[in-house]
């Protein structure tokens, strides 16, 4: 059944007095805040983590190395020569042994990074290579 009404905002006078707590009592429900309402499928995509959003986290929080055939290699978190203001942190691979490969991953939320065969992704990166 289809309903007609009559919406009338009135602009010239003031509306409720919004209380300080407004806004406190977000609930962060399945990764609502970074991650369950919009296309990211990258879970802590910046490396901006911390012990003081959740106790476990860190910079490193859902990301792994990738380790094939003899490789070895040590990631670590710097923000010495950041990409912008707004991306302070990032992960170094310092390769001690190539071996088959090594590199890091992403675990994505909850259960993993969900692509669909036939789906198209978009996939952006910076990367930079130190030869020293």
């Amino acid at each position: 059944m289809k309903t007609e009404g009559t919406l009338t905002v009135h602009t010239g006078r003031g509306g409720a007095e919004l209380s300080d707590l407004f806004g406190i009592f977000f609930e962060d429900l399945n990764h609502a805040a970074d991650g369950g309402l919009y296309a990211e499928l990258v879970q802590n995509r910046s490396f901006e983590f911390d012990p003081i959003d959740k106790a476990d986290y860190h910079a490193l929080t859902a990301w792994e190395p990738v380790i094939r055939g003899d490789g070895q290699a040590v990631i670590t978190m710097e923000d010495k020569e950041a990409l912008n203001a707004r991306n302070l942190h990032y992960a170094v691979i310092d390769i001690v042994s190539e071996g088959g490969g090594v590199g890091i991953m992403n675990l994505g939320f909850n259960s993993g990074i969900p692509v669909k065969e036939g789906d198209n992704y978009k996939f952006s990166m910076y990367a930079r290579r130190d030869n020293s």
